[in-house]
């Protein structure tokens, strides 16, 4: 089957038209003569022209066949044999090196990387003089290095050089997207597509559907080759979380830290090194052994004496894959923060009030809030006094036993929770759920996405309690409370409880349910508005209807719950690679030019955007692991944000040759794993001669049109 690297200049062969016409205007006419004394000569005549009309013919046969075999050598022509690729001049390359992190990966001395630029150099080097290539770095952000098929291969293999490792994780998706939205935007229809990669048995081992039908498609109009150079090593370690185990740090008192190693290989991980570094300095390191497929939570305190912003490292020892041996973590050290504590009515002094066991696991003193050590400064009030209140001073909205909202309180909490505000709500024998659902669910589109019950839900015998299960073990909430096995609110005994009928509602989420009739109930809910969140507990916050304020739990659950609801600040979110962020900011911040500091100390302009009636300001992609900060152009101080490599990508088992084989051959695609890779390149000399023979019988077909033009102009002379 033949191929045209550029078959748009197959158009010139138009040209062969012109030596047709020339003909056609040009050739030689007899005009007939009466001429008695030349009659005899009639005979030599005739041969004459019948000479000349050859000759004619011969030189209109000569200058097509020119304009053909040139067009055609430009055209760089070449053809393919079944499903191997005969490269030559019969289409150009397109050399995409995995440069996701899992190519960190150690091989000896060298990396996956590094023999992944080695096999591009080679790709290169085999292909032929003025063959043109271009170069890329392959990812869930695959990107183009080298561009636009270039000739110069040896620019091309000193930028292969020059490249590096990414922090990005790998999406077989996203790079067959890149690699098909690439050979659109080119003139060649043969591209020739080499992948370079170690083929996560995560990534390529089980294809949907979906990326089936795209390598295919482009399979049929391209060859594509898959250049394997991943191992049989499955061990590596992972740095897969910390965090702060209380809801905020208060400046001069400790910090306490929770970090979590995983053990992604098939052996035991033994006397591993796991290192805690605050603000550039090493404050402890621990040794864990890990068991296969297993993870270590180890736990670290620090006292953090200065106010504002910190820095916190997760390190551990040096194994397969360095790029994931790292997690970080930004938080900010406070003097107070203020908690509005609301109840039914007005509290009076000295009388027990529902919040109070929140307040105590918050401020663990016997002064509580009015401890000098205390943290949060809780401020109480009755509902009716909630108008008058600036929600935004708060960090958290607390909501107790109280009966229910008007129309217009239940509109101020919805603006606070929309701007990113925590309200949590705890019930009680005073709630009326007729109260809350007209005016704070109000059909779906309230403050609540699910409707109360209309009555609370309780056992008969007061002494047998409702049977309480966890939903989302893995949600934030339960962190440290439900684990794998343990399941810490066993304890808890629930006697009674309002409950949400849940239905279909991106907003909201079952944390935890009891039986409610022949349904469930969600006695433990989280809802969204805009960028805050609520969280509820149908039961009450004292121990009228449970023992839960009196279980270790609570204070690890409302901690937790604390941390959830917070007004959301740029720094106390940890992001992944790859993600793109934008925060909603005020008119007056949206004035302000910004800037984004990487971990590399590269500023990077931000823009802001108003889209309907928000100001939204557009970090973009974050492309690398660490911290980052958030500025103003030309000032030192900033906000700092966490960001940490996708854990997905540190699963480094690699897929077998004849499995990837196996799998992608009938889709057309051709694996080598050759050091020469003889397989991809086999047939290359047939295919590489077919241009130059083109251009060689151009040249021969001009000199032997020149000829005989010279020989009939000398004789017609």
């Amino acid at each position: 089957m033949f191929s045209f690297v550029n078959p748009f200049l197959l158009s010139g062969l138009a040209l062969v038209s012109i030596p047709i016409i020339i003909y056609l205007l040009h050739r030689h006419q007899v005009k007939e003569v009466e001429w008695a004394a030349m009659q005899f000569l009639q005979e030599i005549i005739d041969e004459q022209q019948k000479r000349l009309r050859l000759e004619d013919l011969l030189l209109l046969v000569l200058r097509v066949l020119m304009f053909v075999f040139l067009v055609l050598a430009l055209a760089r022509l070449g053809f393919k044999k079944g499903s191997v690729p005969l490269l030559g001049d019969s289409g150009d390359a397109l050399v995409v090196v995995d440069a996701s992190y899992s190519m960190a990966t150690k091989q000896g001395p060298r990396t996956r990387f590094d023999a992944a630029r080695s096999k591009a150099d080679v790709i290169i080097r085999a292909l032929p003089k003025g063959h043109g290539v271009s170069l890329a770095k392959g990812s869930e952000q695959s990107e183009t290095v080298l561009g636009g098929n270039l000739a110069d291969h040896d620019l091309v293999r000193e930028t292969v050089k020059e490249m590096q490792v990414t922090d990005f994780a790998g999406r077989p998706d996203k790079l067959v997207e890149y690699v098909r939205d690439f050979t659109k935007k080119l003139p060649s229809v043969d591209q020739t597509v080499f992948l370079v990669s170690d083929f996560q048995e995560r990534d390529w081992g089980n294809p949907n559907e979906g990326l089936k039908t795209a390598l295919t498609d482009l399979c049929e109009k391209h060859t594509v080759v898959f250049v394997p150079v991943g191992d049989d090593s499955d061990a590596n370690l992972l740095a897969a979380d910390l965090t702060l185990l209380q809801g905020a740090v208060r400046a001069g008192q400790r910090a306490h830290f929770a970090g979590v190693v995983l053990n992604q290989g098939s052996k035991i991980a033994e006397d591993v090194p796991v290192e805690l570094m605050v603000d550039g300095e090493t404050i402890e390191t621990r040794t864990l052994s890990i068991g296969p497929g297993q993870t270590a939570e180890v736990l670290f305190s620090h006292p953090v004496i200065q106010m504002g912003q910190h820095r916190a490292v997760l390190k551990i020892g040096q194994d397969s894959n360095p790029a994931d041996n790292q997690r970080y973590l930004s938080f900010e050290a406070h003097d107070r923060l203020k908690v509005l504590a609301v109840v039914d009515q007005p509290p009076a002094a000295g009388i027990a009030k529902p919040t109070d066991f929140v307040e105590l696991c918050l401020n663990p003193f016997r002064d509580a809030s009015e401890d000098p050590r205390a943290l949060y400064n809780f401020v109480h009030i009755g509902m009716q006094e909630l108008l008058a209140e600036d929600l935004s001073e708060y960090e958290l909205v607390l909501i107790a036993d109280v009966s229910g909202t008007t129309a217009t309180e239940a509109k101020q909490l919805e603006t606070y929770v929309r701007a990113g505000g925590g309200v949590l709500f705890f019930m009680g024998g005073n709630v009326d759920p007729t109260l809350y659902n007209d005016n704070l669910h109000r059909k779906g589109e309230g403050l609540f996405p699910w409707p109360l019950l209309d009555a609370p839900i309780k056992n008969d015998d007061e002494k047998e309690p409702l049977l309480l299960s966890i939903q989302q073990a893995d949600h934030p909430v339960w962190r440290h409370i439900v684990n794998g096995k343990k399941n810490y609110m066993g304890t808890v005994r629930f006697y009674g409880t309002l409950g949400f009928k849940p239905s279909e509602s991106k907003r909201a989420i079952c944390l935890a349910a009891v039986p409610a009739g022949d349904s469930d109930a969600a006695a433990i809910a989280e809802f969204t508005l805009g960028t805050g969140k609520v969280i509820v507990v149908g039961s009450s916050a004292d121990l009228s209807w449970n023992n839960f304020a009196a279980c270790p739990t609570f204070v690890a659950f409302i901690q937790q719950a604390l941390k959830r609801l917070r007004i959301p600040r740029l720094e106390d979110r940890q992001y992944c690679v790859g993600v793109s962020v934008s925060e909603q900011v005020t008119w007056e911040e949206s004035q302000s030019s910004c800037e984004l500091i990487d971990p590399q100390s590269e500023p990077r302009s931000v823009s802001v955007l108003k889209e309907g009636n928000q100001y939204l300001m557009h970090l973009g992609l974050l492309g690398s692991a660490g911290v980052h900060t958030l500025r103003d152009s030309g000032s030192t101080d900033g906000r700092e944000f966490s960001v940490n490599v996708n854990p997905h990508e540190s699963m480094i088992v690699s897929m077998q040759t004849s499995d990837l084989s196996k799998i992608y051959g009938p889709m057309g695609i051709v694996v080598d794993d050759s050091s020469d890779l003889s397989v991809a390149f086999s047939g290359i000399g047939t295919a590489s001669g077919l241009s130059n023979l083109c251009l060689v019988l151009a040249i021969l077909f001009w000199i032997g049109e020149n000829l005989l033009a010279h020989r009939i102009a000398r004789r017609q002379g």
